[in-house]
């Protein structure tokens, strides 16, 4: 299972993607999936089911095994940005 974690709004379009629960790897076999990796969001304004993608390179499996697998991306990976604290205006 792969979640792209939602935040608050800061701005930028980071996000970070929290990977579990990998299926296809053969018990027994040398593998390390990362557990989580940094994406980014499509826009980096408050919105909900905001697409997410993961930065290039940073989905690496590892192990004397992992060159007998390949990780795919998942597919339509989607997160909230949600608003930032009020802003207070200040008296002059």
């Amino acid at each position: 299972m792969t979640t792209a974690s939602p935040k608050s709004y800061d701005s930028t379009n980071v996000v970070k993607v929290l990977i579990s629960n990998v299926a296809g790897i053969i018990e027994g076999d040398d593998v390390e999936v990362p557990t989580s990796v940094n994406g980014t969001f499509a826009d980096s304004n408050v919105g909900n089911n905001i697409l997410v993608t993961i930065v290039e390179g940073e989905l690496v499996l590892t192990g004397t095994d992992s060159s007998n697998y390949r990780l795919a991306e998942p597919n339509e990976l989607k997160a909230d940005i949600t608003t930032n604290k009020t802003a207070k205006i200040n008296k002059q």
